[in-house]
């Protein structure tokens, strides 16, 4: 895909994310004319945008302060594919 087509379909993608998700289709239906490629590439932005979630909305430093001072012992927790068997090192948060 060629930075002019790109630049396009990424348009889209953040005009299309300003609307409702109910009215984002119809968004796309009209901003993509008939042009398939555009109106997947597009969908596909969207797809992979709500698969992602929210996970860079809440700053990585709260999320290891909540594991740092969790009152569970995290030791022998399985987290996905993984268990914890010890830790690696600790160290102190920046002020």
């Amino acid at each position: 895909m060629d930075q002019q087509r790109w630049r396009r379909v990424e348009g889209l993608f953040h005009a299309a994310l300003e609307r409702e998700p109910e009215a984002r289709q119809a968004f796309l239906e009209v901003a993509c004319g008939g042009d398939t490629d555009l109106r997947r590439q597009a969908d596909l932005l969207l797809a992979k945008g709500d698969e992602a979630g929210s996970f860079l909305e809440t700053p990585a430093m709260l999320d290891l302060t909540a594991t740092q001072t969790a009152a569970v012992p995290l030791l022998g927790r399985q987290i996905g594919p993984y268990r914890i068997v010890s830790p690696l090192a600790r160290g102190c948060l920046p002020r």
